[in-house]
């Protein structure tokens, strides 16, 4: 511990809850890779999944492996935007993102729907899609409960 550790560089990013001390570029660089891989994947499934479990189970995923690379910023140089930049644009996308993904879920639902022939079978998958997203309502804002209540309140009412 000398007078100079001022100036090393170190960072501690988070391996699933391991955490890992990066004190290098080649390093750094390692587990940018890999977590760059883990974004593009999760970006992928958040803007077309119907799906409330994969959607909000891989936003919170996506958040945490840009949260790494922000990390790693003091090592590395990215092109475009900074993973910092991305992390605060993520934050506060995630009611707008979450607003579009429980629109695609309804609509979907909706081409399930006119695919059953009873009522009973149509509440029931109604009721169940419901079910889930209460599954994540401490992950939703109050609009996007508001959205979702809306979406349950028209596809019941017109059964």
């Amino acid at each position: 511990m000398g007078l100079f550790n001022f100036i090393s560089k170190s960072t501690i990013i988070d391996l699933d809850g391991v955490p890992i001390n990066i004190n290098n570029k080649r390093q750094a660089q390692f587990y940018a890779e890999q977590f760059l891989k883990h974004c593009y994947e999760s970006t992928n499934l958040v803007n077309k999944t119907k799906t409330p479990h994969v959607f909000f189970e891989r936003y919170d995923y996506l958040i945490k492996q840009t949260e790494n690379l922000a990390k790693l910023e003091i090592f590395l140089k990215f092109s475009g935007r900074k993973p910092s930049s991305t992390l605060i644009y993520l934050k506060k996308s995630k009611e707008k993102e979450t607003n579009t993904m429980i629109g695609r879920a309804w609509e979907n639902l909706d081409i399930k729907l006119s695919k059953l022939k009873t009522t009973k079978g149509k509440e029931n998958a109604i009721n169940k899609l419901m079910e889930e997203f209460q599954s994540y309502l401490d992950k939703m804002t109050q609009s996007n409960i508001e959205l979702c209540t809306s979406y349950y309140n028209t596809f019941i009412g017109n059964i």
